[in-house]
């Protein structure tokens, strides 16, 4: 299923590249609404099961031993969030230059598809990780 959403969103980025970071916009408004409406529900749910909406003693932004805000979770939801924001605008731009060099789009998705081997690769020469099937 992951495979099927992958290859769906290279094709709609190769279909949107010609608008060049103009494309970022149309695909991230979507997502964000997405997110806040499983986000949404999610609070609710809550609200339902166990009386509140947020708790701040089961929130992974506050440490267990002293009750304190962890201010290195914020920082990597951020930094994480920037660096996919920065990655989904390379691999747009990457579309939008390969269609001004009239490039097959299907190259260049074959090519970000080959992520999942190389990643492979440099896990088992950088950490000793094996692929399996658990």
């Amino acid at each position: 299923m992951a495979g099927i959403c992958y290859a769906f969103n290279n094709f709609f980025l190769g279909q949107l590249s010609h608008h060049g970071l103009v494309a970022v916009i149309y695909v991230n408004i979507p997502s964000f609404f997405l997110f806040m409406l499983v986000y949404g529900v999610n609070l609710i749910r809550n609200k339902f099961l166990h009386g509140f909406f947020w708790c701040k003693e089961v929130s992974i932004f506050f440490r267990e031993d002293d009750n304190t805000f962890d201010w290195s979770v914020l920082l990597g939801a951020i930094l994480m969030s920037l660096s996919k924001f920065c990655g989904f605008c390379l691999v747009v731009m990457t579309f939008h230059y390969a269609n001004a060099a009239g490039m097959n789009l299907g190259i260049i998705t074959v090519i970000f598809n080959f992520c999942c081997i190389t990643d492979s690769v440099v896990f088992y020469f950088v950490f000793k990780e094996k692929l399996s099937r658990a």
